[in-house]
């Protein structure tokens, strides 16, 4: 991931209430595969709750008139829910209508229309506990959007239940600007899925263009991107709970950001404590049966030039030969040789040349033959994944490379990387549409995607529109980025947790930028 990025062009988305908490943390624990089977199926809302047709069910509200069933002239049903001031008006299902799980995953929707006036509606989750208070900490917003009076417009919501919470509540919010001004609710929905993934069981390997695990079956890695490490040794919030909530989320792989600079002796960046670093990092990730990606985020070729630079340098040789062996044994561990080459040709990718560092600096790059032939002399069989041209965005015209195996061709999606650049819309087809004939004869994962501000609408419908078309495909993704400081703080771009949920014993509940994350890797439980 590259901050500043140019924009590409067009042509170039009561339960269980008790019990299951974290050894002594008070967290959620991660719930076994196997409790699955206690996620009841289907809408989770009962009778006139979500029909809607001649009663209001468990709906309640508050500072609003009577609410009352409404039914179109199409035969759709709905609720009113008319302002009785002005203010916030919420309207939800019940704070005692619902069992929720902790740890379980949650995703809601609702459609809402205006009778007039349009509001900025947003839908939520709301946890309550045994005795009928809400853990307000843990609230989940989903994306704010203005709703009309011409049609229906979506809104949706997905979190994962905390510790405590025994109920779970379906929530809409219509700030009202006085008192007469109706909303209509039509087709409420909440289902759940259990949470964590199924371990990965390795060795993972290519077979035309599928990623085949250790009991011979295609496996499809969806995760996300643990980053900070490039230019820090321990990055801030980078613990074992971390990556566990990580777990929780429902992923089957991360990929970790590594720093050349900081691994290989040479230049003042360097640091003897980094290596045992990143075997932590490995020893958690791999511990709870997911796929640890080490990329080769960072190189400094000349010392003065740590950062994102074109090609990897001949120090990069040395640096996979010692990553290479050093983890080659471990059958959950991929290889990720260079993350976003750019400003170099087909050629110059395949087999390296003379390029410039970021610093200004003239340097010998070296291609993706040269660094895979450095990790397969070492005997490391592993997956290797390998970036492809222009900030990984571009397929070159000299892939796939002869002569390799266990490849998967990295992928990345971003239309653009700061607010103001964001003027491409949602769509992720003109990103990812280029990747889908190479894709039919080899691996394709989209390794990073993603949307400068995390609460934004726009954030929730690209991401939700890179999964769908990768899911589309068959491809693995990975989403960028978990929580780049460690303080879930959305000012830190890309962020995909919600603030004030992380820490030491937090939830780690989705920002908006996450819900559709969240959704997604509900596929591996």
């Amino acid at each position: 991931m590259r901050l500043f990025r140019p924009v590409r062009r067009r042509g170039l988305v009561a339960a269980a209430a008790a019990a299951l908490l974290g050894a002594g943390l008070g967290v959620p624990a991660l719930l076994p595969h196997a409790a699955a089977a206690t996620a009841p199926l289907g809408n989770l809302l009962p009778g006139e709750t979500a029909a809607l047709t001649g009663a209001i069910g468990s709906w309640q509200a508050s500072d609003t008139q009577p609410l009352v069933p409404y039914l179109w002239s199409d035969g759709t049903a709905s609720l009113a829910v008319t302002s009785a001031a002005a203010g916030d008006v919420v309207a939800l299902t019940g704070s005692e209508t619902v069992p929720a799980l902790p740890g379980a995953i949650y995703q809601g929707s609702v459609r809402v229309r205006a009778a007039a006036a349009s509001s900025q509606i947003t839908a939520q989750l709301r946890w309550y506990t045994v005795t009928g208070s809400e853990l307000t900490t843990d609230r989940v917003v989903g994306y704010t959007l203005g709703d009309g009076s011409w049609g229906w417009t979506n809104y949706a919501v997905s979190g994962i239940a905390p510790a405590g919470a025994a109920f779970v509540a379906l929530a809409v919010d219509a700030p009202a600007s006085g008192a007469g001004q109706t909303h209509y609710l039509s087709q409420p929905n909440l289902t759940a899925s259990t949470g964590g993934s199924s371990a990965v069981r390795g060795p993972l390997t290519t077979v035309g263009n599928a990623i085949v695990d250790g009991n011979g079956q295609h496996i499809v890695l969806r995760g996300l991107n643990r980053s900070g490490q490039y230019d820090a040794t321990q990055p801030g919030g980078l613990t074992r709970y971390d990556i566990g909530r990580i777990k929780a989320w429902g992923a089957n792989v991360v990929r970790v950001t590594l720093g050349q600079q900081l691994w290989m002796p040479g230049c003042s960046t360097y640091d003897p404590a980094y290596k045992k670093a990143v075997d932590q990092d490995v020893q958690w990730i791999t511990s709870y049966g997911m796929v640890a990606v080490l990329d080769l985020q960072w190189n400094d070729p000349t010392c003065d030039a740590a950062g994102l630079n074109p090609l990897a340098d001949s120090g990069s040789l040395a640096f996979w030969t010692q990553v290479a062996a050093r983890y080659k044994n471990n059958r959950l561990v991929a290889f990720d040789l260079f993350n976003e080459p750019h400003g170099v040709t087909a050629v110059q990718w395949r087999d390296g040349g003379t390029v410039t560092s970021v610093a200004g600096t003239t340097y010998q790059g070296v291609g993706m033959t040269a660094l895979y032939n450095a990790v397969r002399r070492t005997g490391a069989n592993n997956l290797v994944l390998m970036g492809v041209l222009n900030y990984a965005s571009q397929w070159p015209s000299t892939a796939p490379l002869a002569g390799t195996k266990n490849v998967v061709y990295a992928v990345h999606a971003y239309n653009c990387d700061q607010p103001s650049a964001c003027t491409s819309g949602t769509g992720a087809s003109w990103l990812l549409d280029p990747f889908v004939t190479p894709g039919k004869t080899v691996p394709i994962m989209v390794s990073e995607f993603g949307w400068p501000t995390s609460n934004a609408p726009q954030s929730w419908g690209f991401n939700a529109n890179v999964i769908s078309e990768a899911e589309a495909n068959g491809w693995s993704w990975a989403a960028w980025d978990w929580d780049r400081d460690g303080t879930c703080s959305t000012a830190t771009w890309f962020n995909l947790i919600s603030p004030g949920t992380c820490g030491p014993t937090g939830t780690y509940e989705p920002a908006v930028a996450g819900e559709p994350i969240l959704s997604g890797l509900t596929r591996n439980s």
